[in-house]
């Protein structure tokens, strides 16, 4: 990435982050990265709706949080949310405005219209996430709102070549997603099991599948692929940790050998405890879970989705075709039965993580990313007197 020499643009280095949901992985990256750009001395805020852990998180923190009340969903609701933004931000001395996933991409463009430097950072495309009738209305929006973006932050290449096949022209960025390796350390053979003792786990192979229980997981392909699992690993487990609006559904169908835990604050201990981790999302941009799961040696299933092949390489685990179950189950069982395999695909994965997904070098290159828009929206204003 260009690195920009801002020594001739005094600048206030203030950062305004924008999202709604407040709970699962967005929000917990937000929360990480605005810790430590205020650690690094940014003047940081978060708006966001009150609901939810989000402002748990940050109470022991320097960000500001500022109430932006907003629904997940589009619908009637939007003008609103808008107009209550564009409130919010006018009333907010930040520098940059940093936009996270739809809903606030959508309200906090049309909120500042490119009048502040803008950084939106879809972490996944809404019109991969849509039903087909409304992935062209979604995709058009995403190449207006990238008139209004100083920048389009990916998580990764995939997700930023997603974004150019459907036609959105913008000025991209990719900083890949990143782990706190203070918090996610190699876990020895004794702490895994108290990890299991502490979760009461009874005696066997666990596969632990981690992240909000909605259609993009694909936790109902996990589901499907289950039973082909438990044909040759009879004593297998899976745990599904995490909650959304197809826990209850999926609960409901009741298979052998499969608990649903729900949302806890910290899953580190399920990561820990699991000789496998199953991942089989329908999109995504770059997994914290998959990331989380390598930081800690722990072997990897997951699908051909954004950024996974990206981060796995071909050593972390197995990576197959989306909505594949057969070949789910097959990558599952393999791992299953052959510990040493999936052992050394665990430790292939720290070794990964170590060299290219800290978290401390994903803040190091958004930082660059707003010294950037900031320094070129000073060249302008400067060449324009």
């Amino acid at each position: 990435m260009l690195c920009h020499d801002a020594a001739d643009f005094p600048m206030k280095r203030s950062v305004i982050h924008v999202l709604q949901p407040t709970d699962g992985g967005v929000p917990h990256y937000v929360a990480a990265l605005a810790r430590h750009q205020s650690d690094a001395g940014w003047r940081v805020e978060i708006a966001a709706p009150s609901s939810g852990p989000l402002r748990e998180w940050l109470d022991d923190s320097d960000v500001g949080y500022l109430t932006w009340e907003a629904r997940r969903d589009p619908g009637p609701s939007i003008a609103g949310e808008i107009t209550g933004l564009r409130a919010i931000l006018e009333a907010s001395e930040a520098r940059v405005v940093h936009l996270h996933s739809a809903k606030a991409g959508v309200a906090g463009r049309w909120a500042v219209k490119g009048h502040r430097p803008t950084v939106f950072q879809p972490h996944s495309w809404t019109f991969e996430a849509v039903p087909r009738p409304l992935r062209q209305v979604m995709t058009a929006w995403e190449r207006l709102g990238a008139r209004w973006s100083d920048r389009i932050v990916c998580v990764s290449d995939g997700e930023r070549e997603a974004g150019r096949s459907a036609g959105i022209h913008a000025r991209w960025a990719v900083v890949p997603n990143g782990v706190d390796l203070s918090k996610w350390q190699v876990p020895s053979a004794s702490e895994r099991d108290m990890a299991r003792a502490r979760l009461q786990v009874a005696p066997g192979p666990l596969v632990v599948s981690v992240g909000r229980v909605r259609r993009q997981k694909g936790h109902d392909i996990l589901l499907d692929a289950w039973p082909r699992v438990l044909e040759k690993v009879p004593d297998a487990q899976l745990v599904v940790v995490g909650d959304g609006p197809e826990r209850g559904p999926l609960m409901q169908r009741a298979i052998r050998k499969v608990s649903f835990v729900g949302e806890i604050p910290d899953a580190r201990d399920w990561v820990v405890a699991a000789n496998l981790i199953a991942l089989p999302s329908r999109y995504e941009g770059m997994s914290l879970a998959m990331l989380e799961a390598m930081a800690s040696a722990t072997s990897v299933v997951t699908t051909a989705v954004a950024g996974a092949r990206e981060a796995m390489g071909s050593e972390s685990g197995a990576i197959v075709a989306i909505e594949d179950r057969q070949a789910l189950a097959d990558a599952i069982t393999t791992r299953l039965l052959d510990r040493e395999l999936a052992a050394a695909e665990g430790r292939a994965g720290r070794a990964r993580i170590e060299r290219h997904h800290s978290f401390e070098r994903t803040v190091e290159e958004m930082t660059e990313v707003y010294v950037a828009v900031m320094v070129e929206r000073e060249r302008s204003v400067t060449d324009t007197l």
